[in-house]
């Protein structure tokens, strides 16, 4: 017969979402044909399905057309739970299921209001972080309501009663659905006595450990770039008491000023536009006689693409600009020491740190074209000269002398 390449349809789900008074083992998914008990990251459909609140990793039973799914412990009473199928089921001809599927019930007689709405950022790097782990930990009870961000990195939590939740946001890198050391991350405490507020989740990198110098370039001879290991706080001061640059031989230079990468940016750009704005000032004054010149028409609207979504507080510093002044500046082939002290990560670790760095070699003064070759006028005393025609003209044509 044909190939089939139609990924599984779910066709039931018992329980019916919304339903309450739920007693049953086990929450079915019912499937219009046999599915693939290797489906999933791990291949034995671990993975695929998340439940909320959760106790641990879900207990799987697949029986060819229909997986029932259960918590590792027992359904809690009184809870609204939410079941979710994650894209990723395969049947046996290796048709993928696309989009998730979830149901939603309670283990008793109501269904509760409240939940979280929010979208989850890569803060340093400025854009949504797709597939971010959320938890709702509800306080003091410790209850963990789970989920996934979606693509545009938009998450919705709940249902849940009213009280105070502590929300973590994580970029879940090697994909455990677990926050590990390094992953980038963000939490809040909140109170939900409203049905859906939103969250804004700035996941960077946060630990206890400060931050300390990682690399030194010289971007020329007055000016350094100090990148950091992990995000400063946009909170603390940057200026010079925190740095020291020294020689090999311990002479401090003299700096002017230390300023984080973005505030540098910044200053370089309003520069700029106060230049332009003076520029155009000057035009004007000089050509105050001129008539205006009618206004071109309108272009053609053009249909541009929506821009991705991005966080409403700038990026945290993790690079400094340190500028020298002009009697202190670097020297080719040295070495120098730079010393960062009390930096001040997010979470408010500090620490200091030193690092040496070496200048390279001056570059080579380009070549000056020789102002003694290739200018002058040839010497025309040295050109040769065609003998002078004979009289009479053509060959032996001439009367020779008497």
């Amino acid at each position: 017969g044909p190939e089939d390449h139609t990924p599984p349809v779910v066709v039931r789900i018992t329980p019916d979402t919304q339903s309450v008074n739920f007693h049953r083992d086990v929450v079915d998914f019912k499937f219009d044909g046999v599915v693939n008990d290797q489906s999933g990251p791990t291949r034995d459909l671990n993975g695929l399905f998340l439940i909320s609140p959760r106790d641990g990793a879900p207990r799987i039973y697949w029986h060819r057309d229909h997986i029932g799914v259960r918590p590792k412990g027992r359904w809690l009473p009184n809870t609204a739970y939410t079941v979710t199928l994650l894209p990723g089921l395969a049947d046996l001809s290796n048709n993928v299921m696309k989009n998730s599927v979830s149901v939603t019930f309670s283990t008793g007689p109501t269904i509760p209001p409240y939940g979280v709405l929010g979208r989850v950022f890569d803060w340093v790097a400025q854009k949504v972080a797709p597939d971010a782990v959320v938890e709702a930990i509800q306080r003091p009870d410790s209850v963990v309501y789970f989920g996934l961000a979606d693509s545009t990195g938009q998450f919705h939590l709940g249902p849940f009663g009213a009280g105070t939740y502590t929300v973590i946001a994580f970029i879940d890198k090697n994909k455990n659905l677990e926050r590990d050391p390094g992953e980038l991350w963000d939490s809040v405490q909140v109170k939900i006595d409203r049905t859906q507020p939103y969250l804004e989740m700035l996941a960077a990198r946060r630990d206890t450990i400060g931050p300390r110098i990682a690399t030194i370039t010289a971007d020329d001879s007055v000016t350094l770039r100090v990148t950091f290991d992990k995000p400063l706080s946009p909170t603390a001061p940057i200026d010079t008491s925190r740095f020291s640059v020294r020689t090999a031989d311990s002479v401090h230079l003299t700096m002017l000023w230390a300023k984080s990468l973005q505030q540098y940016q910044a200053d370089v750009a309003k520069e700029l536009a106060d230049s332009a704005r003076v520029a155009d000032s000057l035009a004007a004054i000089r050509d105050t006689t001129k008539r205006a010149k009618p206004a071109p028409p309108p272009a053609p609207p053009v249909k541009a693409e929506p821009e991705p979504p991005k966080p409403s507080q700038p990026a945290p510093p993790s690079v400094v600009i340190i500028r020298l002044a002009l009697g202190s500046h670097l020297q080719p082939l040295k070495q120098y020491r730079v010393t960062a002290t009390d930096l001040v990560n997010l979470l408010g670790y500090k620490a200091s740190s030193t690092r040496v760095f070496a200048t390279p070699k001056a570059p080579a003064a380009p070549a000056t074209p020789d102002s003694t070759k290739g200018t002058a006028r040839p010497d025309s005393a040295a050109l040769k000269r065609p003998p002078p025609k004979r009289a009479g003209g053509g060959r032996g044509g001439g009367s020779g002398a008497p």
